[in-house]
């Protein structure tokens, strides 16, 4: 009734549709994103941990017969 009589409180359609395009598109670009990062994340965590494991499996089967063997093994290893 105050609209029709005083002043007029409509909300144009286009006034909140494309800031909520515009935000939603925002929205979606951060979010996949993000999610490559996590992902990249994960395989550089799997390099790192399989990494370990090879370097432990070097540590304890490789045989030391005299310093030269244990130098080339700390080489390797490093």
């Amino acid at each position: 009734m105050v609209d029709l009589y005083l002043i007029n409180v409509h909300w144009p359609v286009l006034g909140s549709l494309i800031p909520s395009i515009v935000l939603g598109l925002l929205l979606v670009f951060r979010t996949n994103t993000a999610y490559e990062r996590f992902w990249k994340g994960r395989q550089w965590g799997s390099i790192v941990n399989n990494f370990r494991s090879l370097t432990r499996l070097m540590w304890t089967a490789i045989d030391e017969n005299d310093q030269e063997d244990r130098q080339g093994k700390i080489d390797a290893v490093h």
